[in-house]
């Protein structure tokens, strides 16, 4: 199928929605989030009238009625060509994966005032989401308009996978916040405007075999990857980090004194200048020169 346009400015093409009061379409209005859904080998884009790409492809932006998780949701083999917001944002989704999809993030053409598009835009964004694989995508972001994250596992995403993904031309590649035994394994970060990847007021992350390279190329951040407020017994092993991409060199790894028992090995980088290691930390066997 091939999507082209959404009307507003973070409208989805295909909305995964719960049958809420107020919300359009038939049906009983008895708040159960949809499930067993499956979207495969679409298009979104402009058209050729000149209209813009839709701002997200596949996503949710309701939390449902009763305490239920829209539930094996399925996006794979797509590509989003210019959209502006998200390639998928998967709010309150479970037993869900997203592989092998393609994003291209384009400058908005209008933003509303007082959005706060600049936080809001992502290449997969999972919020308040459990058990949902994001593996084999692609994110590529506006180089001239860079202030966005590749992917990220946000407010309670819990026990995800974010597998063997690319991104460049972000402002942070990989981003976890509040969220626990999350894993970021196989990705690769190039060119990220501040940070390769941040973890936040976390619990049991693991950051492992990813490749950071050319992070902070801009000089602004810290550097390959920050461990921010709070985070407390996760695992930063055999990942590598290649260069800087100014002439002052960043950190390896920046870790917040409020951190606690962060276990780091195997690590292996060059072109920085030092590792920071302010909070409990664990491990050895690094080769960060």
């Amino acid at each position: 199928h091939i999507f082209m346009r959404a009307i507003g400015w973070r409208k989805e093409a295909v909305q995964i929605d719960g049958s809420n009061e107020g919300s359009v379409g038939a049906g009983a209005r008895d708040g159960i989030p949809a499930r067993n859904i499956t979207v495969s080998n679409c298009y979104f884009g402009p058209d050729e009238y000149g209209n813009p790409a839709p701002p997200v492809m596949v996503g949710s932006h309701t939390v449902p009625t009763t305490d239920m998780n829209y539930d094996n949701i399925n996006v794979y083999n797509c590509i989003g060509d210019g959209v502006t917001l998200a390639g998928v944002w998967a709010l309150k989704w479970a037993n869900s994966s997203v592989r092998d999809i393609v994003v291209k993030l384009s400058a908005p053409n209008s933003i509303p005032v007082g959005a706060d598009i600049s936080t809001a835009r992502h290449g997969i964004r999972l919020h308040a989401s459990t058990k949902v694989n994001v593996d084999g995508c692609k994110v590529y972001h506006d180089p001239d308009w860079p202030e966005s994250i590749g992917y990220s596992c946000n407010e309670v995403s819990n026990r995800c996978k974010v597998t063997n993904n690319y991104v460049e031309y972000s402002n942070i590649g990989l981003h976890v916040r509040s969220s626990e035994y999350v894993m970021f394994s196989g990705n690769s970060t190039w060119r990220t405007l501040s940070y390769g990847a941040i973890s936040e007021f976390g619990s049991a992350v693991t950051f492992q075999n990813n490749v950071f390279q050319s992070a902070n190329y801009k000089n602004i951040g810290s550097g390959s990857l920050r461990v921010g407020d709070g985070d407390s017994g996760s695992t930063v092993s055999s990942n590598v980090f290649l260069g800087n991409g100014v002439n002052d060199p960043a950190q390896y790894i920046s870790i917040h004194p409020t951190s606690s028992n962060w276990y780091l090995f195997g690590n292996r980088g060059r072109g920085y200048s030092k590792v920071t290691d302010s909070a409990t930390v664990n491990g050895g066997n690094n080769s960060l020169t």
